[in-house]
């Protein structure tokens, strides 16, 4: 499960489908309403 507490349009998945990723992993960059990457982190 990947949680994020705003709202946003994916720009780029980081992590490829069917990668194992660990707890604190960027696995996308999200575009916001504000300037700035934020990236998504498996939680």
């Amino acid at each position: 499960m990947i949680l994020y507490p705003e709202a946003g349009i994916i720009q780029k998945f980081i992590a490829k489908e069917g990668d194992t990723v660990t707890q604190g992993t960027k696995v996308a960059v999200i575009s916001k309403s504000s300037p700035g990457d934020t990236c998504c982190l498996i939680r």
